[in-house]
């Protein structure tokens, strides 16, 4: 659901606690945000410490005197000077307006205005001797902590919505479509992947399943696929919605719990659909209030897009819009695998 604490903050001010209602996150953004958003929470967030310890996250600044660009004394009496601005008195009271703690406890937060007060959210009162210090965890450690949490996050269920039709861009197609075969090499070998193709006619592949068992045959397709029509993008996101909505409902029946999500390939226009139109489309999507509900990562291709309609459609349903050209398929894959 996020990269930074800051996006699930976000969902829970847009959404409030029944959406979620804990974060991992940072002291100072509990401040920002019960200042920033006093009047849109439904209550203010409260940070908890724990008591057996928790991450001092440190600013480290280092002068690197005798690095191979250093050119003249010049530069490193700069650094020095810098370093003195950083930690004079005047900057660090500064710092503590940003709700940013000074790890030297001698430096008293108890200042005019200090935004380090309960009602903030905060306790003014936590020290290295309330709250240790606790280790940062070693590289083996973090890799076995990712593998774990491949194998017991959630299982997920993944459509791909990709617009097939004429009315792209010339080669824009083509970029799709090859982003939608290395997106599928990028996914996990346990997910679930459906494809639905749509250009004047919506195409579900009655190919599905894991991305182990279909993938190769997933991706033939799409190599063999030309464009054509013209494209029913409205019609194409209910329908898909109503599909995956429909698998849920049949997972939910055998008592099983996925995540369930959508990756819309497209310019983001529609020039065919008959069944709905740019409100009713609004008006038919999931409304975003259940965690549980469709999520819909949109990826715009071309030049010229409505990358305005695919955010607000991404957003709508708690996911977000990516522009294909601004990264490559598997930081973009990676973007969204941390959402879902």
């Amino acid at each position: 659901m996020g990269r930074l604490d800051t996006d699930l903050l976000d969902l829970m001010v847009a959404r409030g606690s029944q959406y979620l209602d804990a974060v991992a996150g940072y002291e100072s953004n509990v401040i920002r945000y019960n200042k920033e958003y006093e009047k849109r929470l439904e209550q203010p967030f409260v940070f908890i410490y724990p008591s057996e310890g928790s991450f001092w996250i440190d600013q480290p600044y280092c002068i690197l005197e005798s690095a191979p660009w250093i050119k003249t004394t010049k530069e490193i009496e700069g650094a020095k000077q810098f370093l003195n601005f950083l930690t004079s008195t005047e900057q660090k009271l500064e710092m503590i307006q940003l709700g940013i703690r000074p790890f030297n406890q001698s430096f008293s937060i108890n200042t005019p205005n200090s935004p380090f007060k309960l009602e903030s959210g905060v306790n003014p009162e936590v020290s290295l001797s309330s709250v240790p210090v606790l280790p940062f965890p070693s590289g083996a450690v973090m890799n076995s902590i990712l593998q774990m949490w491949y194998l017991e996050k959630k299982p997920v269920s993944t459509m791909l919505l990709i617009d097939t039709s004429a009315s792209v861009e010339p080669d824009v197609e083509n970029r799709i479509l090859n982003f939608a075969i290395e997106f599928i090499n990028n996914m996990h070998s346990n997910d679930i992947v459906l494809v639905t193709k749509f250009a004047t006619h919506i195409e579900f592949l009655p190919i599905w399943g894991r991305v182990s068992d279909v993938a190769e045959e997933i991706k033939e397709s799409l190599a063999n696929t030309r464009p054509s029509g013209k494209s029913a993008l409205y019609d194409a996101i209910i329908s898909s919605c109503k599909k995956m909505e429909d698998l849920q409902k049949m997972d939910l029946a055998e008592g099983v719990i996925r995540s369930y999500n959508m990756v819309l390939m497209t310019d983001g226009y529609d020039t065919k659909s008959t069944q709905y139109d740019r409100r009713t489309l609004f008006k038919e999507l999931p409304n975003g209030k259940d965690a549980s509900q469709v999520h819909i990562y949109s990826i715009a291709f071309g030049k010229t897009i409505d990358f305005n309609l695919l955010t607000q459609v991404s957003e709508r349903t708690n996911g977000k819009a990516f522009l294909a050209g601004s990264t490559d398929t598997h930081s973009i894959y990676d973007l969204i695998s941390m959402e879902i």
